[in-house]
């Protein structure tokens, strides 16, 4: 029993004079000290309760029991009986559990928690049971975490309901991947290719799986050059990681197109200059336009030319469009 109220029932088999009360009185020694119910309740004519509060110093051990001076209805005393072995009182906690080091901060949401403790106690965290009293002396389990600072209570808590000092532990929960981004130009006409973006300070980064930020990098933005293959799509792999080992991924798809669209053939171009002398409509409905096509530069001159290194374009139209008028145009040139 842990120390506390303990309550006595004594009953009796025959009517009992309830004006006369019973003396119960304990001890679990010879040379021990005996302690006596100070009073109590007639329930019944055959029942009679009282109570006493055991502590610390009261004792633990086996204690033996002896009930005196009740009467019958008739005045009659009983004779001293007694009950040895009648309870065990324990009142002393066991000693606070042992915990090994944890994982902190930790990325994994259910961390074993172990350590020593006394044979027979269960392990209570944050006044939940967690491990069953058992004979052993070390304890384990794996114990679900929540986003962000955990603060734990590890007690020890004994068959008689003794509970121990604490052991307290604080573990932090970190499963947020880091802050990574990254900014590039699709298609690119040139071989090289500066990508930058932002990063979580000191999180480590890898470019299809090789480092190219290390964690010594507290900075929150980074930069990289990358060579592109013309032709084809480069693909790219960014891996950014934190100290704990949450990752971010991004990928980047560049297309190295260093080569100019295809010249409008014989014919392609067309000109109606009916109307206002000064205009002219353009149109190139005949050329196969492809995918790399950005605009159209349109240039004019008032001689013949066919290299336009130098010139501002008298206007552009975007993909897709394919007529223009000109205008401002002087006639006979």
């Amino acid at each position: 029993h842990k120390a506390a109220q303990v309550y006595f029932t004594v009953a009796f088999n025959e009517d009992m004079l309830t004006t006369a009360q019973p003396t119960v009185s304990f001890t679990h020694c010879l040379l021990c000290n005996t302690y006596t119910i100070p009073s109590g309740t007639w329930t019944s004519s055959k029942t009679w309760q009282g109570t006493y509060a055991f502590t610390s110093n009261t004792g633990d051990g086996t204690y033996t029991v002896k009930i005196a001076d009740a009467k019958d209805k008739a005045g009659n005393a009983m004779s001293t009986q007694s009950m040895t072995e009648a309870f065990v009182p324990d009142t002393t906690p066991p000693p606070r559990p042992g915990l090994d080091p944890v994982t902190t901060p930790t990325n994994n949401a259910n961390q074993i928690l172990k350590g020593a403790k006394e044979a027979g106690s269960a392990i209570i965290i944050n006044s939940l049971q967690r491990v069953a009293a058992d004979a052993n002396a070390a304890w384990s389990v794996s114990y679900p975490l929540s986003e962000g600072t955990n603060t734990l209570s590890v007690t020890a808590r004994d068959a008689a309901g003794n509970e121990s000092a604490p052991t307290p532990v604080t573990i932090a929960l970190d499963t947020t991947p880091p802050t990574f981004t990254v900014t590039y130009k699709n298609p690119s006409s040139s071989a090289t290719q500066s990508l930058t973006g932002t990063k979580e300070h000191n999180c480590v980064v890898k470019l299809n799986g090789a480092q190219i930020v290390d964690a010594l990098d507290s900075s929150s933005t980074w930069t990289y050059t990358v060579n592109l293959t013309s032709g084809i799509t480069n693909h790219f792999v960014f891996t950014a990681m934190d100290a704990i080992g949450n990752t971010t991924t991004r990928t980047a798809d560049i297309l190295y197109d260093n080569a100019p669209p295809a010249a409008l053939g014989p014919g392609a171009l067309t000109a109606d200059g009916s109307g206002k002398g000064t205009e002219a409509t353009l149109s190139w409905l005949a050329y196969p336009e492809t995918t790399d096509v950005g605009y159209y530069g349109l240039y004019k001159s008032s001689s013949i030319f066919t290299d336009v290194t130098g010139m501002t374009p008298d206007g552009t139209v975007n993909q897709g469009t394919k007529p223009y008028n000109a205008t401002g145009l002087k006639p006979g040139t």
